[in-house]
């Protein structure tokens, strides 16, 4: 006897309703295997945005790592000062790579699960 998707209780193989919530029992394969395979490529645009935000983050890192140096003189000494000229760009970066990081993960876990479900109710099915 197959199970309901939506509430999991038994129902006869010739429902086309689950007489215990009244889901649609008669869902098409091939639409089903067409929705597993949109929610699988959004997933993978997820990643490719989790990845695109930690290189955003590493560039962030590599720009606040360029240092120049210039000399001042204070009174009769001369002193050399070393300084961060691309700080601000660097804080930009790293904001949006976190940013587009957060977004990415996002939506990657939202649309796993969202395959994860698909892939028990194409289960149920069989």
């Amino acid at each position: 006897m197959p199970f309901c998707p939506k509430c999991g209780k038994e129902v006869s193989p010739e429902a086309s309703y689950c007489p215990s919530c009244g889901a649609n029992l008669r869902v098409d394969k091939d639409l089903l295997h067409e929705k597993i395979a949109e929610t699988r490529h959004n997933e993978i645009v997820g990643g490719i945005g989790s990845a695109g935000g930690i290189a955003l983050m590493i560039l962030a890192f590599i720009v606040a790592s360029i240092k120049a140096t210039r000399y001042e003189w204070r009174g009769l000494t001369l002193y050399e000062v070393t300084y961060s000229p691309y700080v601000s760009m660097a804080i930009v970066f790293a904001v949006l790579g976190l940013i587009l990081l957060l977004i990415g993960a996002t939506l990657g876990i939202y649309y796993s699960y969202q395959r994860s479900k698909l892939m028990k109710q194409l289960e149920s099915l069989k």
